[in-house]
C-alpha cells in the first residue's frame, strides 16, 4: 500500500501538485473514485486499459476543458486558424500551387511551437489542444491529397521532388536507448509500446545494453519483431558469468566476454549493419568508445562501416571498464568470411563516451526529433521529474540543478588537465565524460525504479523479472505515445507519400537510405 501511495504522491508531484496542498483536499481531487484510478492505472496491463483509465481521469480532474481553450502562450491560435480557413479556401479553389507554398511556410512557422512539450503534459493522456490537433489533421490530409490527387502541371516526378525536398528540410526522428546493464531489459516494453501503435523510428541508436535491444531489433522485420516482443520468454536473458580469479587477473575484468557474446548471438543476427537494413528496413547505430587517446566516440552504422558485423559491434559497445575488458571488431571479408576490423584498435562502453551520440547521427540520417529510453542507473536518480512544476521553487530546483551540474564539469575538466598520474587521469576523464553529456531527447522515456533495483543491475533476471521490466517501459512509454504522433506525424506522412510517388514511378530510389543497403564488401 504504502508502494502505491509513494507512486501517486510522485505522479501528482510531476504535474505539479502537492499531495499535501490545498487543491489536493478539495472533494473531486480526494475523491475515492480518482484515488481507485490512480491505483488502476499505476497497475494496468495493456494500452487500452490505460487509456481508458486516464480518459476517464481527464475528465474528473477538468483537464478536458483546457484542451478546448484555444489560446496558448506557447503558439498564435489566431495565425493557426487564418492558415487553416486559407487551407481550406485554396484546396477548395483547386490552386494547388499556392496551396503547396502555404503548407511550406505554415509547417515552418508553426511546428517548432506546436512540439513544445507543455503542449502534451496537462493531460493524463498526453492528448494536446484540439486546435493543435485539428492543424496536424488538417496538414496531413491536404500531404495525402496533394500525393494522390492529379495536379495540372504537376508530373509524378515533380510532385516526388518536392515531397523529398520536404522531407530533408523537416528531418526525421530517431529511437536511442542509453545503457543500464539489466536495467536497459526495459527498453524491450518502450520498444513494444512504440511499435504496437506503429510508431518505432526507422532510425535506432544503442549503447550498451542498449546496444544489445537495438541490435534485437534491428536485425529483425516487422514480422520477426512481432514474434519477439509477444513472446519474451524466448529471448535469451544470461548475459552475466564472473570468471575466477585467475581469469579476473589476466582479462583485467570481472566478467566472462564469452558469456556476454553468446547471449548477444542468441537475441541479434550473425550480420553486418549494411544486411540489417537490407533485412530489417531499420538503420541500425551502435555507439563505441576506443581506448586510445585523443580518439572520440564513433557511430557505427551501415555508412560508417557497412561491413561490420552487428554482434561484435554490440559486445565492444558492452565492455563496461572493470566489468568487461576492452574488445576488437570483426567484419565480413570478401569470402564472406569473419575478418578483423582495425585490429590495432580496441572499443569499450558506448555509456561513456556517447550514451545519447545526437550530434552524430543529426550529421548521418538528418535527424532532428530524439527520443530517448534513458535507464542509466547514474542518471535515472536525477532525471527531471519535477520538470512539470511551476513556480519560484520549481524554477529554482531546475537552476541549481543546471548550476551544479556545469561545476562539476569544469571541476573535473581541471582535475583531469592538471594530474599526471596515468590511472587518475583516466578515471577522471571517464567522469568528465560522463557528467558533460546530454541524457535527455525532445521527448525522454525513463522508468520508476526504486533503490531495491539497484540489487538487481548485475544480474541476469528471472522470467518474472523480466517481464517486470518489461511491463515497466510499456507503463512508461503509454503517456508519451500522443506525444509522439504528434510530433513524428508530418515526417511519417512526407514519407508515406514518398514511398507511394517512387512506386509509381517504378524508379530506384534517390536518396532512400535502401539504395545503399547493400554490403560494400573491401
Amino acid at each position: 500500500m504504502g508502494q502505491v501511495r509513494d507512486r501517486m504522491d510522485e505522479d501528482m508531484a510531476m504535474r505539479g501538485i502537492s499531495p499535501h496542498s490545498p487543491t489536493m483536499t478539495a472533494p473531486a481531487s480526494s475523491s475515492p473514485r480518482i484515488r481507485h484510478l490512480l491505483r488502476a492505472l499505476a497497475r494496468a496491463t495493456t494500452y487500452d486499459e490505460w487509456r481508458s483509465l486516464a480518459e476517464e481521469l481527464d475528465i474528473l480532474e477538468d483537464n478536458v476543458a483546457w484542451q478546448g481553450e484555444d489560446p496558448s502562450e506557447f503558439y498564435d491560435d489566431a495565425l493557426l486558424r487564418q492558415h487553416l480557413a486559407q487551407i481550406r479556401r485554396l484546396e477548395c479553389a483547386g490552386d494547388f500551387e499556392s496551396l503547396i507554398v502555404l503548407l511550406r511556410e505554415s509547417l515552418y512557422r508553426h511546428l517548432p511551437d506546436l512540439s513544445v512539450a507543455a503542449l502534451y503534459d496537462e493531460t493524463r493522456t498526453g492528448e494536446t489542444k484540439h486546435i493543435v490537433s485539428r492543424y496536424l489533421d488538417e496538414t496531413v490530409r491536404v500531404l495525402d491529397v496533394l500525393c494522390d490527387v492529379p495536379i495540372a502541371g504537376m508530373t509524378v516526378r515533380d510532385k516526388l521532388q518536392e515531397m523529398e525536398l520536404a522531407a530533408r528540410n523537416f528531418g526525421r526522428s530517431t529511437l536511442m536507448l542509453s545503457g543500464g546493464a539489466t536495467w536497459g531489459i526495459y527498453h524491450l516494453g518502450v520498444v513494444h509500446a512504440l511499435h504496437k501503435q506503429d510508431l518505432l523510428p526507422k532510425v535506432i541508436c544503442g549503447s550498451s545494453m542498449g546496444a544489445i535491444v537495438a541490435a534485437s531489433v534491428c536485425t529483425r522485420n516487422d514480422a520477426e519483431l512481432d514474434t519477439l516482443l509477444t513472446h519474451p520468454e524466448s529471448i535469451h536473458r544470461e548475459a552475466f558469468r564472473l570468471l575466477g580469479l585467475r581469469g579476473m587477473l589476466s582479462e583485467g575484468a570481472m566478467m566472462d566476454p564469452k558469456q556476454i557474446m553468446i547471449h548477444i548471438r542468441a537475441n541479434a543476427r550473425h550480420v553486418t549493419f549494411a544486411e540489417a537494413l537490407a533485412h530489417s528496413g531499420r538503420i541500425l547505430n551502435i555507439s563505441v568508445s576506443p581506448t586510445r587517446q585523443r580518439q572520440k566516440p564513433r557511430v557505427l552504422c551501415y555508412l560508417t562501416a557497412p561491413n561490420v558485423l552487428v554482434c561484435s559491434a554490440t559486445a565492444a559497445s558492452c565492455a563496461v571498464p572493470g566489468l568487461y575488458a576492452a574488445a576488437t571488431l570483426s567484419a565480413r571479408g570478401r569470402d564472406g568470411q569473419e575478418v578483423p576490423y582495425l585490429p590495432e584498435e580496441r572499443w569499450a562502453d558506448g555509456s561513456f563516451g556517447a550514451d545519447l551520440p545526437m550530434s552524430r547521427l543529426s550529421r548521418l540520417h538528418n535527424i532532428n526529433h530524439f527520443i530517448v529510453s534513458q535507464s542509466n542507473p547514474h542518471v535515472v536518480p536525477f532525471v527531471p521529474r519535477h520538470a512539470r512544476r511551476k513556480g519560484l521553487v520549481a524554477r529554482s530546483v531546475r537552476l541549481f540543478g543546471a548550476f551544479t551540474r556545469a561545476q562539476a564539469v569544469e571541476v573535473l575538466d581541471a582535475a583531469r588537465r592538471n594530474t599526471d598520474i596515468e590511472v587518475v587521469r583516466r578515471a577522471l576523464e571517464q567522469a568528465h565524460a560522463l557528467a558533460e553529456q546530454e541524457y535527455f531527447g525532445h521527448i525522454t522515456i525513463y522508468p520508476h525504479f526504486g533503490p531495491h533495483m539497484y540489487a538487481r543491475l548485475l544480474v541476469n533476471p528471472t522470467e518474472a523479472h523480466f517481464r517486470e521490466f518489461i511491463i515497466e517501459g510499456e507503463r512508461a512509454t503509454w503517456p508519451k505515445l500522443a506525444m509522439v504522433r504528434a510530433q513524428t506525424r508530418i515526417a511519417t506522412t512526407l514519407e508515406h507519400c514518398i514511398q507511394r510517388l517512387r512506386a509509381q514511378l517504378d524508379a530506384p530510389a534517390t536518396v532512400s537510405v535502401l539504395a545503399h543497403a547493400k554490403p560494400n564488401l573491401p
